[in-house]
């Protein structure tokens, strides 16, 4: 298992800067607002961060008065979330469900929101929920014998999937047509995301740049 993951780690090094730098060089206005089909959310993510910690402060951020220090009552509630799931095991033992519940997982889940679309959410839930609830308790043998190699596989298919999408279909200017699914007229699955304070969406300028 180590000789596997060291080698995956080390081939995904490579092919994640090749592929970084080839994108990078062939994209026109990549990681720009140019070119809503290539965000780049990790590196704004990232950018955004540093300017936070880094040139912004903390302190003008989360400080007292300050727009965002409400946030810092995240670390209240996360610290009294574990706390009352077990009470809840302890004043009802035989309610076997409740072990299940585990608030540092699926606080943690939330970390990586700003950069994944909240619409990943639902359908990972659906996938865990079936292959892990309902495979597992139904066909335990199954489940011990390709739950991991069928997790692997699914993890592998997107990756292939989307290099043959992006070589075969989008470096020949061939694109999918547009639907929520590949983020709607706005690029970003998110409607409202061009609109201005009070919802209203721009009329004298196309939602996506289609030059």
């Amino acid at each position: 298992m180590f000789i596997t993951q060291l080698i995956g780690t080390i081939v995904a090094g490579i092919i994640n800067y090749v592929t970084a730098n080839y994108l990078m060089n062939t994209i026109p206005n990549i990681c720009t607002q140019g070119n809503p089909r290539w965000t780049c959310p990790n590196a704004n993510t990232f950018y955004s961060a540093s300017i936070i910690w880094g040139a912004i402060g903390p302190i003008k951020m989360f400080g007292k008065g300050a727009t965002y220090s409400s946030l810092l009552y995240g670390f209240l509630i996360g610290g009294i979330l574990p706390i009352f799931s077990w009470i809840l095991v302890k004043t009802f033992p035989k309610t076997k469900w409740l072990e299940y519940i585990h608030f540092p997982i699926m606080l943690a889940a939330t970390a990586i929101m700003p950069p994944a679309p909240p619409g990943n959410y639902p359908s990972w839930l659906l996938a865990g929920f079936i292959f892990n609830f309902i495979i597992a308790r139904y066909a335990r043998a199954w489940w011990k014998r390709y739950a991991y190699v069928f997790s692997a596989a699914m993890d592998s298919g997107v990756a292939f999937g989307a290099i043959i999408i992006f070589f075969v279909l989008q470096n020949n200017n061939i694109e999918f047509p547009t639907w929520w699914g590949t983020g709607g007229n706005t690029g970003d699955g998110c409607p409202l995301s061009h609109a201005n304070y009070y919802g209203i969406m721009p009329t004298n300028r196309p939602i996506i740049n289609t030059n």
